[in-house]
């Protein structure tokens, strides 16, 4: 019987479920931008962590980890552009207005809806 495997299936999709939405998707336009950030952002911080370590998750992987779900969802159109700034300022305990918060929205496409189509569930 497969039934092993099939546990171990199961148990091995689940947490790519929990993932952003597109992290599994490779050359996509939220790489894109993620890429951009890093080009353009890498030595700023934010709340004391350089955006390049959220970015490649040196450091405190569950702050790096935190920073990438909630980009994705920000770029992704799960949630605003307010409550991205608020949840980025509460959680990395720096002001709203921050240089490197600034420099992740300056790097925002215009209409990144229409580069990456909200993934309903």
């Amino acid at each position: 019987m497969h039934f092993p495997r099939v546990l171990l299936a199961l148990a091995l999709s689940l947490p790519l479920a929990a993932c952003a939405p597109d992290a599994w998707r490779p050359d996509s336009p939220y790489d894109a931008f993620l890429a951009q950030v890093q080009n353009k952002c890498w030595n700023l911080d934010i709340g004391g962590r350089e955006i390049n370590s959220l970015l490649n998750d040196q450091g405190d992987a569950a702050t790096g980890a935190y920073f990438l779900d909630l980009t994705s969802r920000y770029f992704n159109g799960r949630i605003s552009r307010e409550n991205y700034v608020e949840a980025l300022s509460t959680s990395y305990n720096t002001r709203p207005d921050s240089p490197g918060i600034r420099c992740v929205l300056e790097q925002m496409p215009s209409d990144p809806q229409r580069l990456a189509p909200l993934i309903k569930q």
